[in-house]
């Protein structure tokens, strides 16, 4: 734990500014910046207190994301480990095709490093293209199998998307987390936890379909929601909200809103 530092808004609130100052100072000076002279300040303290699932799927705006997102994590999971299970039903060595499919995922992460940072990709693009990127792999090896193409052929298509279902299942965290406000994000993330996990329980069901079919399901279903994914907002280097009522102005009357002029940008 001595290798990471500690929240600076913790600190704040435990009267300690001159670490908290010492640490923004030095994530400034890695950013390429300077740190403003004043107070340090943080917002009033914001918890889940009050906020319930419904209030999740009140608002059209944080409703929709709820429903992409709820799509996406039960897809990422179900076709994760859809694929994992299935490595040693490609035929050919069944050792070396399962170890081939847990040794792609190191680099399908390591890719992920450098596209979420970037303007070109972002957190949007990293994740639905990855998304899709899965689901035509998927298809190509539906379409391979159909077709009589070698054992080698259809490995690799299915190599190919278990690095970018892998991919897109890193960003799926970080991404999810950003799109909700403070106020009930950890209530977000743990139903769309429980989501996922309905796709890994379903999971070893697909083995019963055969090759085929399999594969025509995963990859129509992460090139459906890689496609809904698209509607989702890019948050990189974006202002977070705080609270559910600055997302969606619409679930006033059910949470009470609160004034947060100190939200923080996204990097």
């Amino acid at each position: 734990y001595r290798l990471l530092p500690e929240s600076p808004r913790w600190l704040i609130v435990q009267g300690r500014d001159t670490e908290a100052r010492r640490l923004l100072a030095e994530a400034a000076r890695r950013n390429g910046t300077t740190m403003p002279d004043g107070d340090l300040k943080v917002p009033l303290k914001t918890t889940n207190g009050g906020v319930s699932t419904l209030d999740l799927f009140r608002g059209r705006h944080i409703r929709s994301r709820m429903l992409v997102l709820m799509c996406s994590w039960f897809t990422n999971c179900l076709v994760y480990y859809s694929l994992s299970l299935a490595a040693g039903q490609l035929g050919g060595n069944h050792y070396l095709s399962f170890s081939l499919s847990g040794l792609i995922e190191i680099p399908s992460y390591v890719a992920m490093c450098y596209t979420i940072t970037t303007h070109r990709f972002g957190r949007k693009l990293s994740h639905s293209g990855t998304l899709l990127l899965a689901g035509v792999s998927c298809l190509l090896c539906s379409v391979l199998s159909m077709a009589g193409g070698s054992t080698m052929l259809i490995t690799l298509a299915a190599l190919m998307g278990k690095f970018a279902i892998s991919a897109s299942f890193s960003v799926a965290y970080l991404f999810s987390a950003e799109l909700f406000p403070t106020q009930g994000r950890n209530l977000a993330m743990g139903l769309l936890s429980l989501v996922s996990r309905m796709g890994g329980i379903i999971s070893p069901l697909t083995l019963i379909l055969d090759h085929n079919t399999r594969y025509l399901l995963m990859g129509s279903l992460a090139v459906g929601v890689g496609l809904a994914s698209l509607t989702l907002p890019e948050t990189l280097n974006k202002n977070l909200p705080e609270t559910l009522h600055e997302l969606d102005p619409q679930i006033q009357q059910h949470v009470a809103p609160r004034n947060n002029p100190h939200a923080q940008p996204t990097s």
